[in-house]
């Protein structure tokens, strides 16, 4: 019978007094030294060991099970279950409990099996499981899911792209807070219908939507493009509802290199840096109401798709010179 304690973890063993005074050869606590046999010992240890086990033969018939076993199959039932013949890790039994199960080879006719109840460490498992769900959640509200798997393919925490487009929505003395959280809003409204807008940022009186900052999208990527105009469309005519016209201006570049990427603080703030942002920023600023504002390298990509006119003038950026502008005309 000792052959099955090697199949039993070591802790099990070194907590049960009983177990470590047998094997030590200390019986004299627990036995009649008159009745001391190898046979009565031992059966006597596995009846009152705190696991159950059975030992059944090839036709799956019982003969022998100690205490702890009844717990698992009735004194009434002769035959093992099947599922109680094959070794495995963890099985959730019909009494609700976990357990792994050990099948010990006893003799050419005989095994043993004996069941570890992992209830406990399944409860374990199951509540890590539940806080890692919990952390990814919190996290994905931090940093963008995409970046998030990018960082897990390439161990990276930053991206760099040579192109990425930046809507810049400036509001223009907007003091409720109702008004400013209704254009939070209606921005993450709107992205639901546009997959590939990849993160919205607020700070101070400008919101930042980007699009393409994970794709490595080519600049002659037409469709691209005109996505983001039509999602800044919709935004300003969702906006409508909500502030005049002269209470916010937008503005769109197109143009790169950006980098984004997590700067290692207690908390994991997710950043993007380029002079395009600065750009979109710029173009916001100087836009006329009811009107988008972009540059001339974006304007030669959808001339003949929308109601465009110049903004007239050569516009100052503050990284790339003296600019001719353009303004889409909203309806």
């Amino acid at each position: 019978m000792l052959t099955c304690l090697l199949y039993v973890p070591s802790s099990a063993i070194t907590k049960s007094n009983t177990i470590m005074q047998v094997i030590s050869g200390s019986f004299s606590n627990f036995f009649d030294k008159s009745n001391l046999t190898d046979e009565i010992d031992y059966n006597n240890l596995l009846s009152n060991y705190p696991h159950p086990i059975f030992i059944f033969n090839q036709k799956k018939e019982i003969k022998f099970r100690n205490k702890s076993s009844l717990s698992i199959i009735s004194e009434s039932e002769n035959t093992i279950p099947d599922i109680l013949t094959y070794q495995t890790e963890d099985i959730l039994y019909e009494n609700g409990e976990h357990y792994k199960i050990y099948i010990v080879p006893l003799n050419s006719m005989e095994s043993s099996c004996i069941l570890i109840n992992n209830s406990e460490y399944s409860k374990l498992v199951s509540t890590y499981d539940h806080e890692l769900k919990n952390r990814d959640y919190l996290l994905a509200k931090l940093i963008p899911e995409k970046f998030i798997c990018n960082s897990d393919n390439n161990s990276s925490n930053e991206k760099m792209t040579n192109f990425a487009m930046i809507m810049c929505l400036h509001l223009n003395n907007i003091t409720d807070p109702e008004k400013v959280l209704s254009v939070y809003t209606t921005l993450y409204e709107n992205k639901k219908s546009w997959k590939n807008i990849n993160y919205i940022k607020c700070f101070g009186n400008n919101f930042l939507v980007f699009w393409g900052i994970f794709d490595d999208i080519p600049f002659t990527n037409v469709n691209y493009i005109r996505e983001m105009i039509d999602y800044s469309i919709d935004v300003s005519n969702d906006l409508k509802g909500i502030l005049s016209n002269t209470d916010y201006s937008i503005g769109i570049e197109a143009s790169g290199p950006v980098l984004s990427g997590i700067i290692e603080l207690d908390v994991p703030v997710y950043e993007v840096f380029g002079n395009s942002i600065e750009s979109a920023q710029e173009l916001s600023l100087s836009a006329q109401p009811n009107t988008i504002h972009i540059s001339r390298s974006l304007y030669e990509k959808i001339f003949d798709k929308y109601n465009i006119r110049e903004r007239g003038g050569d516009l100052k950026l503050l990284k790339q010179g003296n600019n001719q502008t353009y303004s889409i005309i909203l309806s």
